[in-house]
């Protein structure tokens, strides 16, 4: 699971808690770095100690995010999913789950049609308020 825009890593860590093994957070704002070491300092007694994913800083086309990936999380701009969605379809195994969110709802349509043009099977949207997140499929 790679967690694109990762902040803290609080979904990232979410993910661990639910089952994901090979889990990588990463953000492009320097200050999260030091943000998910503290987050996952703070949260050592859920950890056991753990380590449960790698995270840096930097941009998706780094090595580190090289996939293939089953699982996507993208909570970001709805600009800055559409600016990465070619470099996440390349890195995306066939079948792999996007979630995209961060999405204001009255921009559902523009990203439904692009993630269709990256390859992206929209499977589900959820609508809270003024925000959607879509969760999609990868195609072969």
């Amino acid at each position: 699971m790679l967690d694109i825009g990762a902040g803290t890593g609080i979904l990232a860590l979410a993910a661990w808690l639910c089952g994901a093994r090979r889990i990588a957070a990463l953000d492009n704002d320097p200050d999260c770095g030091p943000a998910m070491d503290e987050f996952m300092e703070l949260n050592r007694a859920v950890l056991g100690g753990a380590r449960p994913f790698t995270h840096y800083v930097g941009l998706l086309d780094d090595p580190r995010a090289d996939g293939p990936w089953n699982t996507l999380l993208a909570n970001i701009l709805l600009e800055t999913i559409q600016d990465l969605l070619p470099r996440m379809a390349s890195i995306a195994a066939p079948g792999a789950l996007l979630v995209a969110s961060g999405i204001l709802a009255e921009r559902q349509d523009e990203a439904l049609i692009s993630l269709v043009a990256y390859g992206f099977r929209p499977l589900k949207v959820t609508t809270e308020g003024a925000w959607v997140a879509i969760l999609a499929e990868k195609l072969p």
